[in-house]
């Protein structure tokens, strides 16, 4: 299978500008409604195909997803969470 690398693990000061959205191309925050419907991807299905094609749906339509059955413990994530923003605050 090829894997396409998306980063070189370069840091940069600015964005590519491949990454950046043309202004014309942005959203505009007075044109976005509101989503009551968020895609919810289950990592618990034993349908790989399924997970990826619900994956690369969401991506496509809202641009992100929440993601249930992912096996870290809730304990864990606000362990980690918690970490995280201590570093940013601390440095």
């Amino acid at each position: 299978m090829d894997t396409k690398v998306l980063s070189s693990g370069i840091h940069y000061s600015s964005l590519p500008e491949s990454y950046v959205r043309p202004e014309s191309e942005r959203p505009r925050l007075s044109e976005v409604s509101q989503c009551d419907n968020v895609p919810v991807i289950d990592l618990g299905c034993e349908d790989r195909s399924h997970i990826v094609q619900q994956v690369a749906l969401a991506c496509i339509n809202y641009g992100f997803f929440q993601v249930i059955n992912h096996g870290y413990e809730r304990s864990v994530e606000k362990n980690v969470t918690s970490k995280r923003m201590t570093s940013l605050v601390c440095g």
